[in-house]
Protein backbone atom coordinates (compact mmCIF):
# COMPACT_ATOMS: atom_id res chain seq x y z
CA UNK A 1 0.00 0.00 0.00
CA UNK A 2 2.54 2.68 0.36
CA UNK A 3 4.09 4.59 3.66
CA UNK A 4 2.02 7.14 5.64
CA UNK A 5 3.09 10.58 4.22
CA UNK A 6 1.60 13.52 6.41
CA UNK A 7 -0.39 16.39 4.47
CA UNK A 8 0.09 19.84 4.61
CA UNK A 9 3.46 21.44 4.66
CA UNK A 10 5.19 18.92 7.04
CA UNK A 11 6.40 20.84 10.55
CA UNK A 12 6.78 19.45 13.67
CA UNK A 13 4.95 20.37 16.13
CA UNK A 14 5.42 23.20 18.76
CA UNK A 15 5.31 24.01 22.21
CA UNK A 16 1.46 24.85 22.76
CA UNK A 17 2.91 28.29 24.38
CA UNK A 18 5.75 29.54 21.58
CA UNK A 19 4.44 31.83 18.88
CA UNK A 20 4.88 30.84 15.35
CA UNK A 21 7.37 33.57 14.45
CA UNK A 22 10.08 34.64 16.66
CA UNK A 23 9.56 38.50 17.38
CA UNK A 24 7.03 37.55 19.95
CA UNK A 25 7.81 36.65 23.80
CA UNK A 26 5.54 34.30 25.77
CA UNK A 27 5.71 35.25 29.47
CA UNK A 28 3.62 34.41 32.68
CA UNK A 29 1.90 37.19 34.96
CA UNK A 30 -0.54 38.16 37.05
CA UNK A 31 -3.51 40.66 36.67
CA UNK A 32 -3.16 43.48 38.34
CA UNK A 33 -5.57 46.13 37.77
CA UNK A 34 -8.70 46.26 35.57
CA UNK A 35 -8.80 49.55 33.25
CA UNK A 36 -11.42 50.65 30.59
CA UNK A 37 -12.02 48.93 27.21
CA UNK A 38 -10.65 45.50 28.26
CA UNK A 39 -7.49 46.70 28.89
CA UNK A 40 -5.60 44.91 32.18
CA UNK A 41 -2.46 45.66 33.46
CA UNK A 42 -0.73 43.22 34.19
CA UNK A 43 2.64 42.07 36.24
CA UNK A 44 5.14 39.66 34.65
CA UNK A 45 7.09 36.95 36.01
CA UNK A 46 10.35 38.98 35.84
CA UNK A 47 8.63 41.71 37.94
CA UNK A 48 7.62 44.56 34.80
CA UNK A 49 4.13 45.82 34.62
CA UNK A 50 2.68 46.12 31.88
CA UNK A 51 -0.53 47.14 29.82
CA UNK A 52 -2.36 44.41 27.87
CA UNK A 53 -5.41 43.67 25.98
CA UNK A 54 -7.37 40.07 25.70
CA UNK A 55 -7.02 38.16 22.58
CA UNK A 56 -9.63 37.97 20.27
CA UNK A 57 -10.53 34.10 20.90
CA UNK A 58 -11.13 35.46 24.54
CA UNK A 59 -13.07 37.83 23.23
CA UNK A 60 -15.37 35.54 21.01
CA UNK A 61 -15.76 32.78 24.16
CA UNK A 62 -16.30 35.43 26.62
CA UNK A 63 -13.48 34.77 29.31
CA UNK A 64 -13.72 36.90 32.09
CA UNK A 65 -10.45 38.35 33.93
CA UNK A 66 -10.13 39.25 37.73
CA UNK A 67 -7.50 41.19 39.42
CA UNK A 68 -5.24 38.35 40.60
CA UNK A 69 -5.72 35.77 37.97
CA UNK A 70 -2.79 34.14 36.40
CA UNK A 71 -2.51 34.90 32.45
CA UNK A 72 -0.05 34.26 30.08
CA UNK A 73 1.12 37.04 27.46
CA UNK A 74 2.35 37.38 24.50
CA UNK A 75 4.68 40.73 24.00
CA UNK A 76 6.06 41.58 20.76
CA UNK A 77 9.46 42.59 20.60
CA UNK A 78 9.00 45.78 19.02
CA UNK A 79 7.19 47.45 21.72
CA UNK A 80 7.49 45.83 25.08
CA UNK A 81 5.10 48.15 26.69
CA UNK A 82 2.24 46.17 25.80
CA UNK A 83 0.73 43.03 25.09
CA UNK A 84 -1.76 40.53 24.71
CA UNK A 85 -3.42 37.73 27.17
CA UNK A 86 -3.76 34.96 25.20
CA UNK A 87 -4.29 32.77 27.93
CA UNK A 88 -5.71 32.23 31.51
CA UNK A 89 -4.47 29.81 34.62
Amino acid sequence: MGEYVPRGKGQRHQNKYMSSNNDKFVLGGEVLLQLPSTVFRVKLENGIVIDCTISGKMRLNFIKLNPGDKVIVEISKYDVTKGRIIRRG
